[in-house]
């Protein structure tokens, strides 16, 4: 009877890295099974059947030689539960340091090419997701102590990646990581709250619009949490209506009112423009993308070109 393992998955191993199991290559596996590795001083001990990949994880069933009294005396000892594990000789093909496939931990590059070469029956697994690499047919000593796993797998420099984060988050680059992680989270209740203000003044506008009423209210509030664009696209059209209604139809009412009073459109095309982190254009901005547009603002806005000047230099003398 078949005993099933699950020999690989991706969570973080002991050796401070993981393996992405659709990243490895069964094309080339034999199926042979070896203990502990040793495919020189011992004899294979059976076959691994339907290996396949389920859910992240590497799973395959062991057919221990009944012919063999070694290998069933492993089998024995598998089946009281004395030996559980089972280990992986994988040879890397690639590895990467992207950011979004490293684990909290994670000390190596994550492996996302491999190809399966054996897999062995082990009553010494380094931890529940064991495994022995390869590199160009060659087993490695994956000792910690061994420097063949630094030319294969490098340690991963941490502190230049916290640098890169603290320098990008407004921070010197000596700052500690207690204090990215605080800026980090001072973002994200910033940006909580910047997300709260702006479903608050799209409900009041779908109000004023007609295009949320009580029938479509609870949908309408989660299409704003979700895509906050598309929720504010289906109110342009009643809102450019309303506005071309109310400027007909109260033509010289309109003409009394102030100037820079927000038609129900603008108010959207506001809302639109709202988070986006544009760029401060102060003097020194205009100096370097629109110099003829600084040059322009200096006769004919006068006083906004004065105030750019004196906050740049710290004078107000242009001459």
């Amino acid at each position: 009877m078949a005993t099933p393992f699950k020999v690989s998955d991706e969570s973080l191993n002991s050796y401070g890295f993981w393996v992405v199991t659709e990243g490895i290559d069964l094309s080339g596996f034999t199926g042979v099974m070896l203990y502990d590795h040793e495919r020189y001083s011992k004899l294979p001990i059976g076959t691994w059947e339907n290996t396949r990949k389920e859910n992240g994880a590497l799973l395959t069933d062991a057919n221990f030689d009944q012919d063999d009294e070694f290998a069933k005396s492993i089998e024995k000892k598998v089946e009281k539960g004395i030996i559980k594990g089972a280990s992986i000789g994988l040879n890397i093909i690639e590895q990467s340091s992207d950011p979004k496939l490293m684990k909290p931990g994670q000390r190596r590059p994550t492996v996302t090419k491999c190809s399966l070469e054996e897999i062995s029956v082990t009553a010494f697994p380094s931890n529940k997701n064991a495994l022995r690499l390869m590199v160009n047919g060659k087993a490695l000593n994956l000792s910690e102590n061994n420097s063949e796993i630094e030319n294969i797998l490098p340690l991963i420099n941490n502190e230049k990646q916290m640098k890169q984060v603290a320098l990008k988050l407004g921070l010197p680059d000596t700052a500690s990581e207690q204090e990215v992680v605080d800026a980090v989270t001072a973002l994200e209740a910033k940006a909580a709250g910047l997300q709260t203000s702006l479903n608050a003044a799209f409900m009041k506008l779908g109000e004023v619009t007609g295009v949320i009423n009580d029938s479509n209210r609870e949908r309408m509030t989660k299409l704003a949490k979700t895509d906050f664009e598309l929720a504010l696209s289906f109110m342009e059209g009643k809102a450019q209506s309303k506005d071309g209604k109310a400027q007909s139809e109260n033509k010289e009412e309109k003409a009394d009112k102030n100037e820079n009073t927000l038609r129900l459109s603008d108010l959207i095309k506001e809302l639109k423009g709202v988070g986006k982190n544009e760029p401060e254009k102060d003097y020194d901005w205009y100096q370097k993308n629109e110099p003829v547009t600084l040059s322009e603002m200096r006769t004919k806005e006068p006083d906004k070109f004065k105030q750019l000047f004196e906050k740049f230099y710290g004078t107000t003398k242009t001459e």
